[in-house]
């Protein structure tokens, strides 16, 4: 398979474009590798090439060192600290603030890989800390703040701003001229963002990376919470599929012989959940909700972590 789905999460196109810089860009100077291609549609999916994904991951300095987390930790707590005072400024440095969300994204992105590797051999407290670094409501408190600020200084309306990219924006603050008319023909319309080459580019249509699957595929994820016994069921009846859970979901998790989700490692909510009521738990295979669909029949094997489809 040549893409791979890392996640899902709703952004305006401004917010995504800040991330798909962060996350090649940035990153490949702060690890000596980043994402070189990139594709995120408008319901939030993401898809990175496997072969950037595989070599992010295995990169030497993303190492369970609780030196490194802390020092990455800090340093995407404290960026929200210093744009607040950026803001404050006499004369807003708006580039420097682009800046220094750049960083703090791919500083969150190296933090959450080592805490993921991290987590599992640490002490109570440790894991407590780690958790709370994670779940911290406070991160990226700055983004809403820097979005108003420059929607003040450029006159352009947050609306808008919303549906540019971060070139469209930095142009902007330098000739303060936007194509106002261009940018409202992306408000009702399907778009993608697609970074290839070096360049990123918008497109008004869905761009989602389409994959032939077989009946034998088996899925492979990590185990939040496992049992010895492989558990059979049916998706939608006692097994749930879904892209991640939140808190709203636990009363029917709990119903569930199993979970099973396309995002998150050790940290995310439904792993956190499983340990909690010990629900057998599979996270992280990444395409489960692509492949599994209501009323299928699979098999469940929380040892090794892998999902396959029964006929």
């Amino acid at each position: 398979m040549t893409w791979i789905k890392i996640g899902r999460r709703e952004e305006s196109i401004f917010e995504k474009s800040i991330k798909i810089t962060a996350w090649s860009k940035v990153l490949n100077k702060e690890l000596g590798s980043g994402y070189s291609e990139f594709i995120v549609t408008k319901i939030g999916d993401q898809f990175v090439k496997t072969s950037d994904e595989d070599r992010i991951i295995s990169n030497h300095k993303v190492s369970n060192q609780l030196n490194s987390f802390i020092k990455y930790s800090q340093k995407t707590t404290n960026a929200d600290k210093v744009i607040a005072k950026l803001l404050f400024q006499k004369k807003v440095d708006f580039e420097q603030i682009l800046n220094v969300q750049l960083l703090q994204l791919a500083n969150f992105l190296i933090t959450r890989m080592i805490a993921d590797n991290l987590y599992e051999d640490s002490r109570l407290d440790l894991k407590l800390k780690i958790e709370r670094w994670r779940n911290s409501k406070s991160l990226f408190n700055s983004q809403s703040k820097v979005l108003k600020s420059l929607s003040t200084h450029t006159n352009i309306p947050t609306k808008i701003l919303e549906h540019m990219t971060l070139d469209e924006v930095r142009n902007a603050l330098k000739t303060k001229k936007v194509d106002i008319d261009n940018i409202k023909k992306r408000f009702n319309k399907n778009w993608s963002l697609v970074l290839m080459n070096d360049q990123l580019k918008i497109f008004l249509e869905d761009l989602t990376p389409i994959h032939n699957f077989n009946s034998s595929d088996i899925l492979k994820g990590r185990v939040a919470f496992g049992t010895k016994n492989k558990i059979q069921g049916v998706v939608g009846k006692d097994i749930l599929v879904e892209i991640m859970t939140t808190p709203s979901m636990v009363s029917e998790m709990k119903q569930m012989k199993a979970v099973i989700t396309d995002e998150g490692g050790v940290l995310c909510h439904a792993a956190i959940a499983a340990r909690e009521f010990r629900i057998p738990t599979i996270v992280g295979t990444k395409i489960a909700t692509q492949i599994l669909k209501k009323g299928d029949p699979i098999e469940v094997d929380t040892t090794d972590g892998t999902v396959k489809k029964l006929s």
